[in-house]
């Protein structure tokens, strides 16, 4: 098997996190930030890095809990999902906590943020990826006909409304923007950018006309460094899970959701950086 089989957790320290903090920030949407099962360290996901950080900042005033699921398309954000059963017995085997789901099987994300405890004052969304990829698949990686077919099938739309139905039960939504897929994939990089290209603009859109930040990870992972995606290349791996976690900082501290417009987050360490979100912003992949 590869590495993770034989991964081992002995140092591993979970987070006593405190049931009546402050502040509530909850994952949503797909592996972007639901990515254990393909990491080296899986019990060192995205939720597990994000609060790592909240702690050293806020002490245990700020907490951070996982409402992703892996394959979430779009839609499944006010749909639900049924989760993998892959996904969930290995949650099971590694001693993390299982997906909640429903009488019917499904997990309904914004029926957790209702129950969820404490109420969840801030949202990382991530979805649009799968929509993608679910295309590119079924176009055989025609990346024209997945442009076309993203408007045709209402996309724009879809994500709107995802945006809205979470926006309507927690107003401070940070908007995750998906990384270009790693070495191996099936498009070249040429190919990716132009997808990204011609994608992108209509989601800055959404994030502008609503005064939401975006952490947009199409310019912060290096779509040629294996060492920032997870076991496959469209994944992250613990250490780009930790850029999506300082760019996630770098939110909360910096943005002020009462009075700011929206604003792109991307960048690693020192390079990290935030651009305003302006009407004819470019958004160009060098």
């Amino acid at each position: 098997g590869n590495s993770s089989d034989k991964q081992d957790y002995t140092d591993h320290k979970p987070h006593k996190l405190n049931p009546k903090a402050k502040s509530h920030l909850v994952l949503l949407g797909d592996s972007v930030l639901d990515n254990f099962y393909w990491l080296d360290n899986k019990l060192e996901d995205v939720c597990y890095q994000i609060n790592s950080r909240l702690i050293k900042e806020y002490k245990d005033e700020f907490i951070c809990s996982n409402l992703a699921l892996d394959e979430s398309e779009t839609e499944d954000i006010y749909i639900g999902k049924v989760p993998s059963s892959v996904y969930n017995s290995d949650r099971k085997k590694i001693g993390m906590e299982e997906y909640k789901i429903d009488k019917d099987g499904k997990l309904y994300p914004l029926k957790l943020i209702s129950d969820a405890f404490p109420k969840p004052t801030h949202g990382l969304l991530s979805v649009g990826g799968n929509d993608a990829r679910v295309l590119l698949l079924s176009n055989r990686g025609d990346v024209n006909a997945v442009i076309d077919e993203m408007h045709s099938e209402g996309f724009y739309h879809k994500y709107a409304k995802a945006v809205d139905s979470v926006r309507a039960l927690i107003p401070k939504i940070i908007m995750v923007l998906v990384y270009r897929p790693g070495p191996g994939f099936m498009l070249s990089l040429d190919q990716s950018n132009f997808l990204f290209e011609a994608m992108i603009p209509g989601l800055l859109d959404v994030a502008r006309e609503r005064k939401l930040p975006v952490i947009d990870l199409s310019r912060t992972f290096n779509p040629n460094d294996t060492a920032h995606y997870g076991t496959t290349p469209i994944e992250p791996s613990n250490l780009s899970g930790g850029f999506i976690s300082d760019l996630t900082m770098k939110v909360l501290k910096e943005f002020d959701f009462e009075k700011d417009s929206s604003r792109i987050y991307f960048g690693i360490g020192n390079n990290m950086k935030g651009e305003d979100n302006v009407e004819g912003y470019k958004y160009k992949l060098s």
